[in-house]
């Protein structure tokens, strides 16, 4: 008990501040409260891992959330700088969350495919 569970995760945009990052939307319940000193891991086609902590992303939704929340919706941005993006392939993205008490959630999956703007 007390393990978190990601229940859905979509992607939500692009953000106007930069081409090389991706929003998304994760949906997650942790019944014993600890997620907020955790955090979210990310994986880019599988070789690309990188680590958010939970109490700077907690922080920054809107409205906050609490740091006991045991329920809750996370956005954040992935960058994608470092990764050669080609038009017409899928890029997957794999995310899980970790909690204070060091107990991993399920593993959720995205693939995106690429249409790369050509340049005017």
């Amino acid at each position: 008990m007390g393990r978190p569970e990601i229940l859905d995760v979509n992607f939500l945009d692009i953000p106007s501040s930069s081409s090389q990052k991706l929003g998304f939307l994760l949906q997650f319940e942790d019944t014993d409260g600890d997620l907020e000193s955790g955090s979210l891991m990310v994986t880019v086609d599988e070789n690309i891992e990188s680590e958010i902590g939970l109490k700077e992303l907690f922080a920054a939704q809107r409205p906050k959330l609490l740091p006991t929340a045991s329920a809750g919706e996370l956005r954040f941005e992935v960058s994608l700088s470092g990764i050669n993006l080609v038009n017409g392939e899928f890029i997957d993205f794999e995310f899980a969350l970790c909690d204070a008490s060091g107990q991993t959630s399920n593993r959720t999956s995205l693939r995106l495919l690429t249409v790369l703007k050509e340049a005017d």
